[in-house]
C-alpha cells in the first residue's frame, strides 16, 4: 500500500518545542523519498499530529511501510526521535490506508488566511481492517 496515516499525541505545552523537530522529520523523510501530503497539529483540545504520506518506491510496487520502517533504523532518524520523545507521548499509531479522497494542495491552501494550512483527513479506509484483540 501506498498512503500512510500517522498519528499521535503531543504532550500539553510542548507544541513549541515540538513543531521545529517534526520540521526536521518531515525534511528527513522527504530526502528519503516520501512525500507528506497533509500534515495537521490539532492545538485546540490534546495536541494531536496527524500526517497523510506515501513513498515515491510505491509506484514500484515496495511496501511505504517497509521504507518507513527502514527509515526509522537509520542513525539520524533515532537520534532525532530521542529529541522528540520527551515532547510526544506514546501513543503512535502507524496504519496503511486507502484515502477515499486526497486533495492537491494550492499556494492558497497552504498559506491560508493568517499562514496556517488546514487539512481535513477523515475518509479513509484501514487497509486489511483492524487488528483482533
Amino acid at each position: 500500500m501506498s498512503t500512510i496515516l500517522e498519528r499521535y499525541a503531543v504532550k500539553p505545552r510542548h507544541v513549541e518545542a515540538f513543531e521545529p523537530l517534526w520540521r526536521r522529520q518531515a525534511a528527513l523523510r522527504e530526502a528519503a523519498g516520501f512525500t507528506v501530503h497533509r500534515a495537521f497539529l490539532e492545538t485546540d483540545a490534546e495536541p494531536k499530529l496527524t500526517c497523510l504520506m506515501e513513498h515515491r518506491d510505491s509506484l514500484l510496487g515496495f511496501d511505504a511501510l517497509d521504507r518507513l520502517e527502514h527509515l526509522e533504523r537509520s542513525a539520524e532518524h533515532r537520534t532525532l526521535a530521542t529529541s522528540m520523545a520527551p515532547h510526544v507521548f506514546r501513543n503512535r499509531v502507524v496504519r496503511a490506508v486507502d484515502p477515499w479522497t486526497m486533495t492537491t494542495a494550492t499556494p492558497e491552501s497552504v498559506a491560508g488566511t493568517h499562514g496556517e494550512r488546514i487539512a481535513i483527513m477523515r475518509r479513509y479506509e484501514i487497509v486489511n481492517g483492524w487488528p483482533e484483540e
